[in-house]
């Protein structure tokens, strides 16, 4: 009568066995699968973290860009009261174009080579400028002048709207109001570049310079 009694108790030995079993791999799945829930999201928190980041430097981008756009009709006014009125106190007015990113972005949470691009572009900025104070120190007149002036507003200008145009489709941001200015500084450009396919004389700002690139002139 023995036999029973041990065959149940091989019997319940195997089901708290599998049971051990059972549940030592469902605390190995719900752990696996609770990292995967905690990897996704911190790469949530992490990617809308660099969302505002971006957003900051489009926010920036624009705003210079309005400035850009502002700073064209600003250059014609005053341009119009020199030759109409001898009055150049509207020019004398205009302050340097410059490119400020307020708040400054925590760099540190975008790619490295963005950064780099983006960071660069103030310097490049004011290079220019000093490059236009350079010429009008040994040869360029007043027209010339505001001419380069110009061509460096424009320029920049539609740099910083195409930056901020692919950082708003990279993250999803919607569209921004830059397209106005963005043709206004391309319909500058593209006047430029007539003048200088028509292998005009004039000097053109190094940037358009190698925009249109020298070869044109021999092909």
């Amino acid at each position: 009568m023995a036999e029973p009694t041990t065959t149940v108790a091989v019997n319940w030995l195997t089901v708290a066995l599998s049971s051990a079993v059972i549940s030592a791999v469902i605390n190995i799945l719900w752990n696996a699968f609770s990292k995967i829930i905690d990897k996704r999201r911190e790469d949530a928190k992490e990617k809308k973290i660099v969302g505002h980041v971006y957003l900051d430097v489009v926010f920036s981008l624009e705003s210079f860009a309005k400035q850009c756009n502002a700073r064209l009709y600003d250059i014609d006014i005053g341009l119009n009261l020199r030759y109409e009125y001898h009055d150049d106190s509207h020019l004398n007015k205009l302050v340097p174009l410059t490119l400020q990113f307020q708040p400054e972005p925590r760099w540190s949470e975008l790619p490295v080579d963005f950064v780099a691009q983006v960071k660069a572009l103030p310097g490049r900025l004011e290079s220019t400028h000093d490059w236009i104070v350079e010429q009008h120190d040994h040869w360029a007149d007043i027209d010339d002048a505001y001419e380069f002036e110009r061509e460096r507003v424009a320029f920049y200008g539609a740099v910083a709207c195409e930056i901020a145009e692919q950082i708003r489709e990279k993250i999803l941001a919607g569209k921004g109001d830059t397209e106005h200015f963005r043709n206004h500084f391309q319909s500058l450009i593209e006047k430029r570049r007539a003048r200088f396919d028509e292998g005009s004389k004039e000097a053109f700002i190094p940037e358009l310079r190698a925009l249109f690139g020298e070869s044109n002139r021999t092909s």
